[in-house]
């Protein structure tokens, strides 16, 4: 599904849209694949469009783990849509 370590697809009750759910061990927190994946975050929840997936939670921080909540994507990445 991406960078995650762990994605997690989950459903929200409250209106029934499904969200992916990643999550990356806090111990790489300094390594360069973590890095690229919160920027990505970082600029995806700064941008509002109906063509571009959005953030529910940027970055959540807990002892052991990372997390970040995207909008789950129906049809895949762009680039695969490209590739078929």
């Amino acid at each position: 599904m991406g960078e995650g370590e762990d994605d997690i697809l989950m459903r929200d009750l409250a209106d029934d849209t499904l969200w992916i759910v990643r999550r990356w061990p806090a111990k790489e927190r300094n390594k360069m694949r973590y890095e690229r994946a919160l920027k990505s975050i970082t600029i995806l929840s700064s941008l509002n469009h109906p063509n571009i997936i959005s953030t529910k939670e940027q970055i959540i921080r807990t002892t052991y783990w990372d997390y970040s909540i995207i909008e789950y994507c129906h049809y895949g990445a762009l680039k695969l849509q490209f590739n078929r």
